[in-house]
């Protein structure tokens, strides 16, 4: 199915702080579950970036998910 494969394919973006943001929303969707997967993975894990170091890219998946949800126009909140 074209759906699942596009989703599949923008469950990635974006792939630096200006990359391209995925266009359907199944696939914004997933890339934020799968960015605050990876975030609440690394804190249970006591694995905090700190300074200027941020080996994990968490800042970078934070910042993603901030843009997608800008794009889209969804207000998310977080408990």
């Amino acid at each position: 199915d074209d759906n699942v494969s596009t989703a599949i394919r923008e469950e990635y973006m974006p792939t630096s702080s200006e990359g391209e943001l995925p266009q359907s929303n199944v696939g914004a969707v997933l890339s934020i579950a799968d960015k605050l997967d990876s975030i609440q993975s690394f804190f249970a894990a006591n694995m905090i970036p700190s300074g200027s170091n941020d080996p994990y890219a968490l800042r970078r998946q934070a910042l993603g998910i901030i843009r997608i949800a800008l794009d889209k126009g969804w207000d998310i909140s977080l408990p």
